[in-house]
């Protein structure tokens, strides 16, 4: 079944402004930083990446209870095309062992990659507790899932990076479509094929707007409170924004990691840290591993034991350290001061 209809642009997500918080995975942001997001107007993304299904219900349980009664939030769920039930271990690559030899982590020759969460208990869970808007990245939720979260009235929200990918989304049920460009912190939302896309957020999105004139979509990529007047005017109905909240004191990356991606602003993409391609500052990690040796998630959890090791030293120089290329969002400061600037955008003035 196709649901691909002419959306009503004026605001359907229900929010006062416009913009979102990109749902970043990986324990970066707390409840209690997406429900302060929520409560000033913006939509506020629960990351469910990487959780399991009890660790999820619990920040969607805690995130709910610090909400505002006129509050909209959503939940981002990861696509995976191997959902694992089990356990399973993997040997690991020597450019791996090689790091963390350097960085005094116990040697072992493998890694286990855990279970994951079903999409259909996540989609479950997603009904169970109510929560009004559903995303997913990595590709796109099955027509079970689609036809549950509809039949619950739970908008759900697409990611693309290119044409074909919108396309996809819609044709199997996306509300609204998130256009990802290249300038983009963190991951690629490529799932139709595993590419480095190098075009830009506003080239896609003038494209798509052309041939879809009345589809909601998102912009994301690139988008700062300077710039995003610029994503409008080319036909974005909402802007989405990730590194800016990540470089706030709230966010739970450390000040040592927010300092040196303040100094070291050149980001590269490389898909040799998770098997994914991605985009963040270019340090020792990026430089020193080399063999791709196994796709995502799985080269995530191999690489993963080695980065924890070097947050607990403090040392940024072998963390992932995602973030995108606008220099004007890596700048450090207080949410509340984010917030005020992204208000300001719209007219509003702090008294």
């Amino acid at each position: 079944m196709h649901y691909i209809n002419n959306l009503i642009k004026n605001n359907f997500l229900k929010i006062k402004y416009p913009v979102i918080q990109v749902p970043m995975a990986g324990g970066i942001i707390s409840p209690k930083f997406v429900s302060n997001v929520c409560n000033n107007g913006l939509l506020g993304f629960i990351p469910g990446g990487y959780l399991n299904i009890q660790s999820l219900k619990e920040f969607i349980v805690t995130t709910k209870s610090l909400l505002r009664s006129n509050a909209l939030f959503g939940v981002n769920i990861f696509i995976d095309k191997e959902q694992r039930n089990i356990d399973q271990v993997f040997k690991k690559s020597l450019d791996v062992i090689k790091i963390e030899h350097l960085l005094n982590i116990n040697f072992c020759d493998h890694f286990t990659v855990h279970s994951t969460a079903k999409e259909d208990e996540c989609i479950d869970l997603l009904i169970q507790q109510a929560v009004p808007i559903a995303s997913c990245t990595f590709g796109f939720f099955n027509k079970y899932s689609v036809e549950k979260l509809k039949s619950n009235n739970i908008k759900i929200i697409g990611n693309a990076t290119t044409l074909e990918e919108f396309k996809f989304c819609l044709e199997h049920g996306a509300d609204a479509v998130v256009v990802q460009g290249t300038e983009a912190g963190g991951h690629q939302a490529s799932f139709l094929e595993d590419t480095k896309n190098i075009k830009s957020t506003l080239i896609t999105l003038e494209e798509i707007r052309k041939i879809y004139p009345h589809v909601v979509i998102i912009a994301s990529g690139g988008i700062s409170t300077k710039n995003m007047t610029n994503y409008f005017n080319s036909g974005a109905n909402y802007v989405q924004l990730g590194t800016a909240f990540m470089m706030t004191y709230e966010s739970s990356a450390t000040d040592v990691t927010k300092k040196y991606i303040m100094k070291n602003q050149h980001t590269v993409l490389t898909d040799i840290i998770t098997g994914k391609w991605a985009r963040g500052i270019e340090n020792s990690l990026t430089q020193h591993l080399q063999n791709n040796t196994y796709d995502f998630p799985i080269r995530h959890y191999e690489t993963a034991p080695l980065r924890a090791k070097a947050k607990g030293n403090s040392n940024p120089e072998y963390l992932s350290l995602w973030a995108g290329c606008n220099p004007d969002n890596l700048e450090m400061m207080s949410l509340e001061q984010l917030l005020d600037n992204i208000k300001s955008v719209f007219g509003f003035r702090k008294l």
